[in-house]
């Protein structure tokens, strides 16, 4: 539900909101450890998942978003 609200949003069109908002999603805590990582419900257009564990994601994010002018 809240992807669908946020790419309603106007700001959806710059990437740099995108690879925040996806980052957020796979950082997110768990509180309960045996609560299992499941893959995102929405597709992923600028974060790449690389693997999911069972408690952890392995993610790449592109290197632009490092960089800063």
């Amino acid at each position: 539900m809240l992807h669908e609200f946020v790419s309603a949003e106007d700001w959806w069109e710059d990437k740099t909101a995108r690879a925040l908002f996806e980052f957020d999603i796979l950082s997110k805590t768990f509180i309960y450890s045996n609560v299992k990582t499941e893959n995102p419900r929405f597709p992923l257009e600028t974060v790449r998942l690389v693997e999911t564990g069972d408690n952890s994601y392995n993610f790449a994010i592109p290197i632009e978003y490092f960089l800063r002018h």
